[in-house]
């Protein structure tokens, strides 16, 4: 995952009915918050329904999540489930996140990441990223394909009669 899960994204509170009272689950999603809540829904195999609370929009998913997970340790439960009442989670969620903020716009387009800076890419780019990537592997395709020949080929070499086993006639 490395630099990857460094991406834009949204850290979002849900909550389900079956749940306890001020049971709350913090997570982040670098999809559409309605996917993620979803695949949560499968995911835990909780009955009722899952509802999204809230939702930030961050420039930096992992991190932003990662430190209101912090903030709230005192409050976990258990992985990202946390007691506290939906309210002041919102606001946590909201001081928290502060340094990482950005909008909706950033987070739904997809980005490349770059050196240290996030760029969107033009269609022209992508090809030849795409093009580079097709050589890079084919090319690799044939040099593996050429290690085996070689392999195959000192395997499948004469032996020679001071390698033949003693007593053996030529």
């Amino acid at each position: 995952m490395g630099e990857d899960k460094h991406r834009p994204g949204w850290v979002y509170l849900m909550s389900n009915a079956a749940l306890a009272r001020n049971i709350v689950k913090i997570g982040l999603t670098q999809v559409d918050c309605m996917t993620r809540m979803q695949s949560v829904a499968s995911a835990h195999r909780i009955p009722g329904e899952w509802r999204l609370e809230f939702s930030a929009p961050v420039r930096d998913a992992f991190n932003a999540e990662k430190a209101l997970h912090r903030a709230l340790d005192d409050r976990r439960l258990r992985w990202e489930f946390f007691k506290i009442p939906i309210e002041t989670a919102k606001a946590e969620l909201r001081r928290i996140t502060r340094p990482w903020r950005c909008t909706a716009e950033e987070v739904t387009t997809p980005p490349t990441r770059t050196g240290t800076k996030y760029q969107v890419l033009d269609r022209a780019t992508k090809a030849r990223n795409a093009a580079a990537k097709a050589v890079t592997t084919r090319k690799r395709r044939v040099a593996a394909r050429k290690a085996v020949a070689t392999r195959n080929a000192k395997k499948a070499a004469p032996v020679s009669a001071a390698d033949a086993e003693p007593g053996a006639t030529s």
